[in-house]
């Protein structure tokens, strides 16, 4: 068992035309509050969320979901987190 923190996301290029990207850490499928959005706005490359933690244990799957605002291209996206 542990929690994950410190969730951060990295995109290889800016976004563009108005549009943003919410990434959220899933827990078997289900939203956490682990979050962290990029917009064209803040015109950045990094998000991160260093406030939540999210506690697992073995068996417990970990996937990233995304919400798309606007007509956001293919974007190659890193993501990092602890875990402890």
């Amino acid at each position: 068992a542990g929690t994950l923190k410190n969730f951060t996301i990295r995109l290889d290029a800016a976004l563009s035309g108005g549009t943003s990207i919410a990434y959220t850490v899933r827990k078997n499928g289900a939203a956490t509050t682990l979050t962290c959005t990029i917009t064209t706005a803040s015109a950045a490359l990094t998000c991160q969320d260093v406030t939540h933690t999210v506690a697992f244990v073995a068996g417990d799957l970990i996937s990233i979901g995304t919400a798309r605002t606007g007509a956001v291209g293919a974007q190659g996206t890193r993501w990092t987190a602890q875990y402890q």
